[in-house]
């Protein structure tokens, strides 16, 4: 009977390492990892669609649980200190964003598209000559005629009308000259591609409503954070671990292969990367499966036992 006992517990052991050295880490990091330092006047998506997520999706598929989920803002602070509208807000996903491809965007910093503006000032000139012959020179054109007191024809007047033309990008007018026309040409920047960043229209006002320039069905917020110190780097990183209603929503959100989370920042928040860990746990088998494995094990043992003795 001791040896019986010995081997059950040797066999609820084996059972319980298994089941322990099967817990999958699964690390998800955006591109770029800072998520372009999280400008204000944009909102942010970071589509999570990837080899890592599918196989996540798998798991939750096969009965794998969340354990934990941990998202991580690292030494991330404000670029100024603000008492007001100084906030970051972050949302789970349910769907991950459309991944562009590469594109050539126009850059804008707190709401103010950057670039320059060719300013063109046009300035007359008209300059008249006399000479004997009605035709003109070259360039001119005969304007009038000159008499003596019989009325006599004794000679012509010819002019020529000149445009000159400058440009500049201070708007201030060279004197002399007319503003005639005004060009702006935005500064370009090339994002890469599985990188989305939106414009002003896009940010979301409802934290509780769906986007439909993200194609999301359900947003949950995940997070909101001010900074209350602003404008120099600190060290800090800003922790949000997930508990169980955002572990319960994830699951439900990721269980497709993909997922993803909006970042909605009222300011610029400076930050040295994202990353969001997920840990993972095998499906618990029913006490009675694992009776059963150990009685079948523990029976195993005592028959090869008896055929010894």
């Amino acid at each position: 009977m001791k040896r019986l006992l010995s081997c059950l517990f040797f066999v609820a052991i084996i059972l319980c390492s298994a089941m322990e050295s099967q817990s999958t880490e699964f690390v998800f990091q955006p591109s770029p990892k800072d998520m372009d330092d999280l400008q204000h006047g944009y909102y942010y998506g970071w589509s999570v669609d990837n080899a890592q997520a599918i196989q996540l999706g798998k798991e939750l598929s096969e009965g794998y649980k969340i354990t934990s989920a941990e998202l991580v803002f690292t030494n991330i602070y404000n670029w100024q200190y603000k008492e007001i509208g100084n906030q970051l807000s972050t949302y789970l996903l349910s769907d991950a964003p459309p991944v562009p491809q590469k594109q050539d965007v126009p850059l804008i910093i707190n709401g103010i598209t950057q670039g320059t503006t060719t300013y063109t000032y046009t300035k007359t000139t008209t300059t008249t000559k006399e000479g004997k012959s009605p035709t003109p020179p070259a360039g001119y054109t005969l304007s009038g005629t000159i008499t003596n007191n019989k009325g006599k024809i004794t000679g012509y007047i010819y002019t020529k009308t000149t445009i000159s033309t400058k440009t500049n990008s201070t708007g201030v007018c060279p004197q002399g000259y007319t503003l005639t026309s005004s060009i702006f040409v935005p500064k370009i920047i090339s994002m890469p591609a599985g990188v989305m960043i939106g414009s002003d229209v896009w940010e979301r006002a409802n934290p509780n409503g769906a986007d439909p320039n993200w194609g999301v069905g359900v947003n949950t917020l995940v997070g909101q954070w001010s900074d209350d110190h602003g404008g120099t780097p600190r060290g800090f990183n800003l922790v949000y671990d997930f508990n169980n209603e955002l572990i319960n929503q994830l699951s439900a959100d990721a269980s497709d292969g993909s997922f993803g989370f909006g970042m909605d920042p009222r300011c610029h928040f400076f930050n040295d990367g994202i990353v969001f860990t997920v840990e993972t746990d095998p499906p618990v088998p029913e006490p009675s499966t694992l009776l059963f494995l150990s009685v079948g094990l523990a029976g195993f043992c005592f028959l090869k036992r008896r055929n010894k003795e």
